[in-house]
């Protein structure tokens, strides 16, 4: 159950932790949860044998993922489904898998000379002390004390258009917790802002702007969704590795691929270009401007020929783009961090916008919002 936690933190907290322990944590500890179960259910087993089993078991697990058909996609389509099947097979899961299992084989072989069932709960209790302590400082919380100062209001409070927030797909942040940042700042912009527990014909007709943050169940009725944005409604779609399978049709929709390869933090700005002239960098006047844009866990992205990237690193790397769709507007980003402020671990370190270097990001957060609005 403490590996299940482990794993579970390193996806809720993941932007506290280093980039590579919150991409490959979770994978990792999935298949020394196996070879636990597979350890307490076959204790005479040797350590070989039951390390070849947790890894036929994980990679089983993995390979099912090429398989799609109704009924199979409908189970992964609840959290639980999700959690234990995943929905898109990718390579590095297997090097996890295989990383976890070869972590228990050598604490086996190194802390206890004979094997036995005891050596299970030792096996265990040796790699939950040691990702324990990262997981612990880990913890982080959203900064309800960032209120950036907003001299020019895009619309009075209240009357500005809604933005439906989607809390439907087993979302990794919620409106009210981690992305509670991002909420009080529109909503002193003039939006109004409510979650969604669909997102359907019916209930997209009263959004203005349809928001995706960080989805682990399949979006099915992405069609529906590119119908709206091309009838004039407004998309934010923002990735995380975890997502990609569960945003992959809604991508492939507009032309957008991401990668699952994580991009390292980064700073963009107007003064070398990579952060591109748009109309969201200069906002409608110059107290708007956001010349430099901090991104601390980005995903890189493949662009159509219709978009215009906004983040591009030196080294061609797209992160964040926008593109006209019909009569509407959509916006592609891989950083859920940009768009929310978090405080993390017992020395309290500020991450997302109200980071150090990161003093523009909201201004940048507010000139997309205005940009999917039609304000600029």
């Amino acid at each position: 159950m403490l590996v299940v936690v482990l794993g579970l933190a390193s996806r809720r907290y993941g932007t506290a932790l280093p980039a590579f322990v919150a991409e490959y944590a979770g994978d990792t500890l999935w298949a020394v949860m196996a070879f636990i179960v597979i350890a307490v259910l076959a204790p005479d087993w040797p350590t070989s044998r039951v390390a070849v089993a947790a890894l036929l078991a994980s990679y089983a697990d993995e390979v099912s993922q090429l398989y799609h058909a109704p009924w199979i996609d409908a189970i992964r389509n609840t959290r639980l489904g999700a959690l234990t099947l995943g929905y898109g097979f990718l390579w590095s899961d297997i090097v996890c898998y295989t990383a976890g299992v070869a972590l228990c084989v050598v604490v086996e072989h190194l802390i206890y000379a004979r094997r036995g069932a005891i050596t299970v709960s030792r096996c265990a209790s040796a790699l939950i002390v040691t990702l324990a302590a990262v997981t612990v400082t880990a913890q982080q919380m959203p900064d309800r004390t960032f209120r950036p100062m907003i001299e020019d209001r895009a619309y009075a409070i209240g009357t500005g258009p809604v933005v439906c927030f989607d809390e439907g797909h087993g979302n990794a942040h919620a409106l009210d917790d981690s992305f509670w940042p991002f909420g009080d700042l529109v909503r002193r912009d003039g939006y109004v802002v409510r979650t969604m527990a669909t997102l359907d014909r019916q209930t997209m007709v009263e959004c203005g702007v349809v928001m995706v943050a960080s989805p682990r169940l399949r979006i099915a009725n992405a069609d529906e969704i590119r119908g709206r944005v091309e009838q004039g409604g407004s998309l934010l779609l923002i990735a995380d590795r975890e997502s990609l399978a569960a945003v992959a049709d809604l991508t492939a929709a507009f032309g957008v691929g991401f990668s699952d390869a994580p991009a390292a933090p980064a700073r963009f700005r107007s003064a070398d270009n990579t952060l591109r002239p748009h109309a969201i960098v200069r906002g409608r006047h110059a107290k708007e401007s956001a010349a430099s844009v901090a991104v601390f866990s980005g995903l890189a992205m493949q662009a159509p020929a219709t978009a215009e990237p906004l983040l591009a690193a030196s080294d061609g790397t797209i992160q964040g783009l926008v593109m006209r769709v019909g009569m509407g507007r959509a916006a592609f980003f891989g950083d859920p961090t940009l768009f929310t402020a978090h405080i993390a671990g017992p020395e309290r370190r500020l991450i997302g916008m109200s980071a150090r270097g990161a003093e523009q990001n909201f201004q940048f957060v507010l000139n997309v919002m205005h940009w999917l609005s039609g304000v600029i």
